[in-house]
């Protein structure tokens, strides 16, 4: 990753690549390194038995999301986070300029200057002409060049987050002093705050069952692509060792169906998809999914592919059930 004065790089063994619940691979790193852009090493992060997956970027802090290795030796636990603060906030910033969005959406601009500067008289307004450019201004941006989708967090029409990572967006907008939504890059809303019916029963999915060439994790894939009607795929290949995540993701590109990790949520929260419509993919195991079809104010009703029958269960129940795999969950919007 890279700020305005820093790089940041990780250093990890390829005998601690390991495949999460989802059967996605994790790149943990024993190492965080911060250099300047001179590349002199600033700081070095590093902990005995802890390994680092992730990192964000909140005002002057960098957060780094940490794990440890679980008993079986063949997944990561979460393990905390780590708040480094940044070698730009380290440095004393003569004069800042500080964008704001105001409840109305305009944009707002404050000077900063430091704490020793004293103004002797206040700035005078300057009027300026107003000038009307009659050339064609239009810009056309092709949208294979697009980087990585983002996640924007706004709350009382402020943002107060930006995210590569939707459920670490959402993690954000559930904070109780936050309440907000999050929209992706292409101004497409993916989560409100407290916006979900008391109940809410997904009809007519298709009830696929695992068999011995069908996992219960490819089951649930595949109920995902028919119901949205994509009905010529093969889940047979989809293996305990190819992630159902990419799996999905390659097989409804182009069809404007995105898929969406929302893995550490509550399970409060991912029931806001299944409100929307949405099947959601949850491991009740480190082997075996199940598909999340409805909720009510009780609790949860479910399809267990390997069981071939719905169940309904209370919400503690359920907890306690997804506990298991950490809340690993996958879902979709169209």
């Amino acid at each position: 990753a890279f700020t305005e004065e820093e790089i940041v790089y990780g250093i990890g063994k390829e005998k601690d690549i390991l495949l999460s619940m989802s059967g996605e691979s994790t790149y943990a790193l024993y190492k965080v390194i911060i250099a300047g852009m001179d590349l002199n090493i600033e700081k070095t992060i590093e902990e005995n038995g802890y390994f680092y997956l992730s990192a964000d970027f909140e005002e002057d802090s960098m957060v780094i999301d940490k794990a440890v290795v679980n008993m079986d030796g063949d997944g990561y636990l979460y393990g905390g986070k780590e708040y480094v603060r940044t070698i730009v906030a380290e440095k004393e910033e003569v004069v800042s300029i500080v964008a704001r969005v105001t409840d109305l959406m305009y944009d707002e601009y404050y000077i900063t200057l430091p704490s020793s500067f004293v103004m002797k008289k206040t700035p005078e307004k300057e009027e300026v002409l107003f000038a009307v450019n009659k050339k064609n201004t239009t810009s056309v941006i092709n949208k294979t060049d697009r980087k990585e989708d983002y996640y924007v967090v706004y709350s009382f029409g402020e943002i107060v987050g930006v995210y590569n990572d939707i459920a670490k967006a959402i993690s954000k907008a559930t904070l109780k002093n936050i309440a907000g939504t999050v929209v992706n890059s292409e101004g497409k809303v993916f989560w409100e705050r407290g916006i979900k019916a008391p109940s809410f029963y997904i009809e007519n999915y298709p009830a696929t069952p695992a068999d011995e060439d069908t996992t219960a994790r490819a089951a649930v894939a595949d109920m995902i692509l028919k119901i949205n009607n994509i009905n010529d795929v093969s889940v047979k290949r989809l293996s305990d060792s190819y992630g159902v995540y990419k799996f999905l993701g390659e097989n409804t590109e182009g069809t404007g169906i995105t898929i969406i990790d929302v893995s550490g949520l509550s399970l409060d929260d991912v029931l806001y998809f299944v409100n929307r419509g949405s099947i959601v993919y949850a491991m009740k195991d480190r082997y075996n999914a199940i598909a999340i079809t409805g909720y009510n104010v009780n609790g949860i009703t479910y399809y267990d592919p390997a069981e071939e029958k719905r169940f309904t269960i209370t919400y503690e129940e359920a907890e306690t059930l997804f506990s298991v795999s950490e809340n690993t969950f996958l879902t979709y919007m169209q």
